[in-house]
């Protein structure tokens, strides 16, 4: 019986800059991760904005004043964590976060 080899299909490198200017601009929504494949920290990012949304929508409602503000913390914490890849973005040559 013999082997074949196949060939895996030129897999193009994804773009440090890319994923930078993702991170810094669109960061807050994972959208980086998602183009590093990284797809859970992605919607990791995005449940945190969406648990914000429902918090600032419940606060329309409720008008409870601290639903809003603890919205904000979380949109807050998301952006310091894609500001955070961005760093690690930038320090690794290859443009990863690993």
């Amino acid at each position: 019986m013999t082997q074949q080899n196949f060939a895996l299909p030129n897999v193009p490198q994804k773009s440090k800059m890319v994923a930078l200017l993702l991170a810094v601009l669109l960061g807050h929504l994972g959208i980086h991760n998602f183009y590093l494949g990284q797809k859970q920290t992605g919607i990791y990012h995005l449940a945190l904005v969406g648990v914000s949304v429902v918090l600032s929508i419940l606060d329309g409602v409720l008008g409870l004043g601290f639903l809003a503000m603890l919205g904000y913390l979380f949109v807050l914490g998301s952006w310091v964590w894609a500001l955070y890849e961005a760093y690690i973005i930038f320090q690794n040559r290859d443009g990863s976060l690993s």
